[in-house]
């Protein structure tokens, strides 16, 4: 009975170690239902208690076992499914945003350098155009003067 206990502790002072470093390496803006501080305070101070409620209730959805690891488990979903394409990190609803306004300016960016050199083009054609007709009205212009002059 004494080797059990004994063992049994172990276990659970070990949990509460992996809850504790779990708490602290995961982003805070994937800790549900608390504030990360908050769920700190509770894993530390209800040790064995407090790391069952963070596995439960606090730890981000389909997380894998390590502490920190915050990517899902064996190709399960997400809770939500952006990721910062530099650093892998989840992103904040305004880092999303940014993004979303970044890629919008970039499309307008681009169809106004569309619209810019389809005009450049047309100017060009134009131009070429009215070089063509004051080389034909110059043409005719000589040919009436050789013409009416004999």
């Amino acid at each position: 009975m004494l080797y059990g206990g004994g063992i049994f502790g172990l276990v659970l002072i070990a949990f509460w170690v992996w809850a504790i470093l779990d708490v602290i390496s995961t982003d805070e803006s994937m800790c549900r239902n608390l504030p990360k501080t908050v769920w700190l305070m509770v894993v530390i101070f209800l040790s064995g208690l407090g790391a069952l409620a963070w596995l439960l209730l606090g730890r981000p959805e389909n997380a894998s076992l390590l502490p920190g690891a915050t990517t899902p488990r064996s190709g399960t979903a997400r809770w939500d499914a952006h990721l910062d394409a530099r650093t892998g990190m989840h992103e904040t609803a305004r880092e999303r945003e940014e993004r979303e306004r970044r890629a919008r300016y970039a499309e307008l960016d681009a169809e106004l350098d569309r619209r810019l050199e389809a005009k450049r083009l047309e100017e060009e054609r134009l131009a070429a155009w009215e070089r063509e007709l004051t080389e034909r009205e110059d043409e005719l212009r000589r040919r009436e003067e050789a013409g009416g002059g004999a």
